[in-house]
């Protein structure tokens, strides 16, 4: 096995876990201008022309890494029942707590209602099993954030559905997949994208109505989720170029202004790559220790919105977006 291999599959070498930090970060800069009642313009929507935000970009790179991760996972352990196990410790207890705490102590103590009239609103409900459903998440809890600018009480969990829908995915596909690893990576992302471009041009089939699923957004995502399982088969190939890089990056720049369609498919090809050369980028050992040890990401995505809009809630009006970032994190 090489040494690419070796950074890449081993947790206390890769950086898979500061990226994915560095990506949940991402989401709060973004969801910051949002909730502040700005324009979600970051510095990354400016230089790219619209094309992309740190939200989005964070989006892209969580869907890359678990696609890298999850189909490692399967591919070593073939055994279904253990896989969903696993993709399940990893999503629903964090996800139950958050909204239970969102449910029964955020709500009833910002709600504009009595304890009374809130707990007796099927909304309220609603949201618990709708968000724990994965399937019908609710965003807005009866006279919750009616004062802040935005309304809803979590905008982030919109994204899990589709998570665990790659899952689903991967595993209808995990035995052409183990047989043709790059073949059948490279079929599954470019039948994906096919699709993509039809239901774009012809507005067919947008919505997965039984799931709630935007196709669009599903399709995006399972393109990202399958790069990711493709890198697993080429990682060899995958080495940290600074110089390659940053022409890269100055070409995505570049396209954006040119060509947005064209910049936004160049995207879905670059982005893994990159991601998968920094994810074996060397750093120093106590960064690389830190991170291998812990994981704030999803903690930090699935809270991150919420405690932003407890801070917007009471402290509005001396709130910039730099400290609203900041307190967010912290």
């Amino acid at each position: 096995m090489n040494t690419t291999e070796d950074v890449l599959l081993s947790r206390d070498k890769n950086n898979f876990n500061l990226l994915r930090f560095i990506a949940a970060v991402g989401v709060i800069i973004t969801h910051s201008y949002a909730l502040l009642n700005f324009p979600e313009k970051d510095a990354l929507t400016q230089v790219t022309n619209g094309l992309l935000s740190f939200s989005r970009l964070g989006v892209y790179v969580f869907f890359i890494i678990s696609g890298f991760l999850v189909t490692n996972s399967l591919r070593n352990d073939s055994n279904l029942k253990s896989f969903f196990w696993k993709r399940f410790l990893r999503i629903f207890p964090a996800l139950a707590v958050v909204l239970f705490l969102t449910v029964f102590i955020v709500g009833p103590f910002i709600s504009t209602l009595s304890y009374k009239e809130y707990f007796a609103r099927p909304a309220v409900y609603h949201y618990l099993i709708g968000g724990l459903s994965l399937y019908d998440t609710q965003y807005s809890l009866p006279g919750v954030f009616k004062s802040n600018p935005r309304t809803g009480a979590n905008g982030s969990l919109w994204t899990l559905s589709y998570e665990w829908t790659c899952y689903v995915l991967l595993a209808c596909l995990i035995l052409p997949l183990k047989k043709y690893r790059i073949a059948g990576a490279l079929v599954i992302i470019f039948v994906l994208m096919g699709l993509r471009l039809l239901v774009g041009r012809y507005q067919i089939f947008e919505v997965i109505t039984f799931l709630k699923l935007d196709s669009r957004q599903l399709l995006l995502f399972g393109i990202l989720f399958f790069s990711g399982a493709l890198g697993l088969g080429i990682r060899q190939y995958l080495k940290f170029r600074p110089v390659i890089f940053l022409l890269f990056v100055l070409l995505i720049f570049y396209l954006s202004y040119i060509n947005k369609s064209v910049a936004f498919y160049f995207i879905l090809f670059l982005t893994p790559y990159l991601v998968l050369s920094l994810a074996q980028m060397r750093l120093s050992m106590k960064i690389t220790k830190w991170f291998s040890t812990f994981d704030y990401s999803y903690g930090l995505y699935i809270y991150a919105y919420l405690v932003g809009q407890i801070l917007v809630n009471y402290f509005y009006k001396y709130l910039t977006v730099p400290y609203l970032i900041l307190f967010t994190v912290l």
